[in-house]
């Protein structure tokens, strides 16, 4: 039997599913029957905004959160804090309800031993609850750093360094618990007006005044161990009403055919759509239709497809230009990446056209499932090893490595931990999103570069497979995606969040 793989954040990695290694098998009627653990594989309180500002005001609490301090520039993967933060004390009895917060393990004993009937079952000693992992040795107040035995095999046992509490009751904090204080600079996260169906695998966007959600995959039928899975070619959208808030959702169009892990974006009052995957075959079409006053889609109309068909990318609108970064070439091993961005200027209104795409080599092959995203005159995205670049839209070529995000636990690189990542730009900040709604927050600073890693308000809820959407006032949007807390579900659910006022 083979040893121990790293467990540095055990939870993490039991939490969630193994990565994906194939794409799901239609059946014939154009249902997916795939179980609920490879669906995951495939991603509060309100608060009162400050009129006229694209940000809302931090509360005492914030100011002093753990994990959001003020000291010196972090190097790459390290979270720079005032002190440690306490651990969440959640329960974890199954290793799955919920996941651990981020720089979390469960204290969990799991056996990996030969026996004639399978894995032999043994002694439970740990309290089944998240806890800091104490590696740099620190903890937050009452609490102690001790070894916890959390595997054993038939090759030996394997140890985690895990944060203590010094009573028999740990007071457990987040939903169920003592409330967290917002973290990282970014508000709590609300509750914002569901979906008309919940839906996986699928694109968003905004304009002006509206969100855009179109395609991807919904479910057909739950069961015991799986979900049937039925791929959408419905575009929904609400209006961005004053407060931030979203109005009614109502239908707004419909997609030439079902699509799923498709770019969309919006540019000169045209909504675009490239690539994605149609069944089990990836697409290299690029469609667009204009956008109404009333939130309703023209016509579809058919523009210059890319070289190549392309699924799992980020469809980006900078100036007059659209850009395709990060995704896989290859349906039959899509967790590759991609090397090559590739860019598209676009004419000018009212035509506004493709007409050929222009392909420019990126420094490594890109994640395959991440969101890129454009901040200060430069757009964003995470390689196949977790390494952050940037590079300048109108030249492509001036690309940078930036201060790399820490990654943790279940989101690894360069192993069988690749999922997707979500990055956003809000104002002098960089968000990313990972599988279970775990956050980090950076400061990006005048020149582009980024800084200062620290844990952030955490989104409750999604696993993956969720899509992100960005307003003009700075509010980030999260729509469904996956969800098995505390069961499988079907998930149409909205969330979103903003930058807290420094």
């Amino acid at each position: 039997m083979a040893g121990w793989e790293d467990i540095r954040d055990a939870s993490y990695a039991a939490a969630m599913p193994p990565a994906p290694g194939d794409s799901p098998t239609p059946r014939r009627s154009g249902r997916l029957s795939i179980p609920w653990a490879l669906l995951l594989t495939g991603s509060l309180l309100a608060s009162a905004c400050t009129c006229g500002s694209n940000v809302i005001p931090a509360s005492p609490l914030e100011r002093d959160a753990p994990g959001d301090g003020e000291g010196p520039p972090s190097r790459d993967g390290e979270v720079a804090s005032r002190g440690p933060r306490p651990s969440s004390f959640r329960p974890c009895p199954e290793k799955v309800p919920g996941g651990c917060d981020y720089g979390e393990a469960c204290d969990f004993t799991e056996y990996d031993l030969l026996c004639p009937e399978g894995p032999c079952d043994g002694p439970q000693t740990g309290d089944l609850r998240c806890h800091r992992v104490c590696d740099d040795g620190s903890c937050g107040p009452g609490e102690t750093c001790g070894q916890r035995t959390v595997a054993v095999s038939d090759t030996g046992s394997k140890q985690l360094p895990l944060c203590l509490c010094s009573g028999k009751d740990c007071p457990e904090r987040g939903p169920g618990g003592i409330p967290w204080p917002p973290e990282g600079g970014l508000a709590l996260w609300r509750p914002e007006r569901a979906m008309p169906s919940d839906v996986y695998y699928h694109a968003a966007t905004t304009t002006q005044d509206r969100l855009f959600v179109s395609g991807g995959m919904r479910i057909e039928e739950l069961t015991g161990s799986g979900a049937s899975l039925t791929p959408n070619a419905k575009v929904f959208s609400a209006p961005l009403q004053a407060d931030g808030r979203l109005g009614e959702w109502r239908e707004s169009g419909m997609l030439p055919v079902p699509l799923h892990h498709h770019g969309m974006a919006v540019l000169r009052g045209r909504l675009f759509i490239a690539g994605g995957q149609r069944s089990s075959d990836f697409t290299n079409a690029v469609i667009s239709a204009l956008i109404q006053e009333d939130g309703t889609l023209g016509p579809w109309r058919e523009e210059a497809p890319l070289p190549e068909p392309r699924a799992w990318h980020s469809l980006v609108a900078s100036g007059d230009a659209l850009w395709v970064v990060g995704g896989s070439l290859n349906s039959a091993s899509f967790t590759e990446g991609a090397p090559k961005v590739l860019r598209a200027k676009v004419s000018a209104s009212p035509e506004a056209r493709v007409s050929g795409w222009e392909v420019i080599e990126a420094p490594a092959a890109l994640h395959y499932d991440q969101g890129a995203t454009l901040a200060n005159g430069r757009l964003y995205s995470v390689d196949t090893r977790g390494r952050l670049y940037s590079f300048t839209p109108g030249a492509g070529q001036d690309w940078r490595a930036e201060s790399q995000p820490p990654w943790m636990g279940w989101v690894g690189f360069g192993g069988s931990g690749q999922h997707g990542v979500r990055l956003v730009a809000l104002p002098e900040m960089l968000l990313v999103l990972m599988p279970r709604g775990l956050t980090l927050t950076a400061d990006l600073r005048a020149d582009g570069s980024v800084t200062n890693w620290r844990p952030a308000s955490r989104l409750y809820g999604p696993g993956s497979g969720f899509a992100t959407a960005l307003s003009a006032e700075g509010r980030v949007f999260v729509l469904g995606g996956t969800s098995d807390t505390p069961s499988p579900r079907r998930n149409p659910e909205v969330w979103s969040t903003q930058r807290l006022v420094p």
